[in-house]
């Protein structure tokens, strides 16, 4: 019986031992242990400014002309290809105007016609108001003076002139609307001709050949105006060019100051109804030697703090309590809770519980 209950004992006795906690594990973990023999790496808080930038790549383009018609038709003739560097008011495209020609033609033939015959008449007007007013002198100087002859022809004379102002204001009436005919004609002529608006390369065009069907107002012509160079960069939310401190271009060694370029809201809307990529573009100020292709990059600083205290991220830990740092303080670290401000990807601006000055641990 004492054997079974000794044994049963040992038993329990072994199994309590293996289930209380080893003293290993009840310790705390050493915080921040270095290797043996290691320099503990730190840094001074320093006043600087700190600035948030967004970086965007893109590159140096020239400013693009849409050129079309404002006028429906055929091409008659091409004169631009890709490539091609024009001069102002070279002739691009043409469009066939043959039967606006024939009109044109019969409508100067029938002006003619009109000023000639109205100059006749005005002549014949002339000769018959002169036999008219001769008449009533005759009678007004006759021996037998009759009144009632003279009174009638003198209305004759008056319903002449009025006759005559009649014709001469109705011939003049067709005249001009034959005038506004080959006008309108005329103007239409010169929009069926496609002219360069400036000096420039066409760097992309339709395909076009004789016969080929245009539409009022759709581009069939790029052409790029070297004078004035954008950089066109992935889209820029409107949201953060409203925050933006300062826009500036990087380009090979040099910065320039930029501006964005505000895109339409209907073409904004167009664009992205059509899957269109939506870009952002910017001027530059000063562009004197960039080149069009240039790789570039546009830095958009959104916020700026000018004589702020910071220190490297790295010097920076955070828990439940919030933010703190590593003091050195005769060689050894001692924790100090602090706020901090603006961060960016390598420093942080620290607003309390740091002086300019003193050492806080960096880690790795």
């Amino acid at each position: 019986m004492f054997n079974k209950m000794g044994k049963t004992g040992c038993v329990v006795f072994l199994l309590l031992l293996l289930c209380m906690p080893h003293p290993a594990q009840t310790e705390a973990i050493p915080e921040l242990i270095e290797p043996v023999g290691v320099k503990i790496d730190s840094e001074a808080v320093i006043r600087e400014t700190l600035s948030e930038i967004s970086v965007y790549e893109g590159a140096v383009v020239p400013g693009l002309a849409e050129l079309y018609f404002p006028c429906d038709g055929r091409v008659e003739k091409v004169y631009a290809c890709i490539g091609k560097r024009v001069t102002e008011g070279e002739v691009l495209v043409t469009l066939n105007n043959e039967s606006n020609e024939k009109r044109l033609e019969s409508l100067k033939k029938s002006l003619l016609d009109a000023e000639t015959e109205m100059d006749f008449a005005r002549r014949i007007a002339e000769v018959e108001e002169k036999i008219l007013m001769t008449e009533l002198k005759r009678l007004q100087s006759a021996e037998k003076r009759d009144d009632a002859a003279i009174e009638l022809k003198t209305l004759s004379i008056r319903e002449h002139a009025l006759n005559t102002e009649l014709d001469m204001t109705l011939r003049q009436n067709s005249a001009d609307k034959l005038r506004r005919e080959i006008e309108a004609i005329e103007t239409e002529t010169v929009e069926k001709t496609l002219l360069a608006p400036q000096d420039g390369v066409i760097m992309m065009m339709n395909t076009l050949q004789k016969g080929s069907t245009v539409s009022a107002y759709s581009p069939i012509i790029y052409l790029a105006d070297e004078t004035g160079l954008f950089v066109e960069t992935e889209r820029v939310m409107l949201s953060t060019l409203r925050q933006a401190v300062s826009i500036t271009a990087l380009i090979g060694a040099e910065r320039y100051a930029a501006q964005p370029v505000e895109m339409d809201e209907k073409e904004l809307i167009s664009k992205a109804l059509a899957g269109e990529t939506i870009t952002s573009r910017f001027t530059l100020t000063d562009a004197d030697g960039v080149a069009f292709g240039e790789y570039a990059v546009i830095m958009v600083e959104t916020r700026r703090e000018e004589d702020a205290l910071t220190v490297p991220n790295g010097a920076i830990f955070r828990d439940s309590a919030g933010s703190y740092v590593y003091v050195m303080e005769e060689g050894q670290r001692v924790r100090r809770n602090v706020k901090t401000g603006l961060i960016t990807d390598a420093r942080a601006q620290v607003t309390e519980g740091l002086e300019e000055g003193e050492q806080v641990y960096v880690q790795d």
